[in-house]
């Protein structure tokens, strides 16, 4: 990689010790969780008030329950795109666009290998689990 053509070798790279984040991506954004995100660690607290939305077996992994496939036009991850001045045809896949936290939080469980049963149980990777509503 470091013995490419011309082309190759006169690419702008970016300097620093950071990303830096282009703010109109569509593909890539900053996720909020990193704001103040120091290498000072904090104390562990206990967490209270907390409550349940999906008990999960230990064979279950964030590729189950991600959503994937194409994204459809009036799904809200579309709607989302379209705001951004994203053309359907271009909208491509949810795992293209893994790397924006806006559209995968706008995507749905209709993912190969997950199904809605009920309200209350949802089969991931073929196996049931239970989702657990609280007040």
């Amino acid at each position: 990689m470091f013995s490419g053509d011309e082309r190759w070798k006169t690419l702008s790279v970016p300097t620093g010790d950071r990303f830096a984040w282009d703010p109109d991506s569509t593909y890539i954004r900053n996720p909020p969780f990193f704001d103040g995100l120091t290498l000072q660690t904090t104390p562990l607290k206990d967490i209270a008030g907390a409550r349940v939305l999906a008990l999960l077996g230990d064979s279950i992994t964030t590729d189950h329950i991600s959503p994937a496939g194409s994204i459809k036009k009036d799904s809200p991850a579309g709607k989302y795109l379209m705001a951004h001045g994203v053309d359907p045809k271009d909208f491509n896949s949810y795992g293209a666009r893994r790397g924006n936290h806006e559209v995968m939080m706008r995507g749905t469980l209709r993912t190969s290998g997950c199904g809605i049963r009920s309200r209350r149980e949802l089969k991931v990777a073929g196996r049931p689990i239970s989702l657990v509503a609280t007040s």
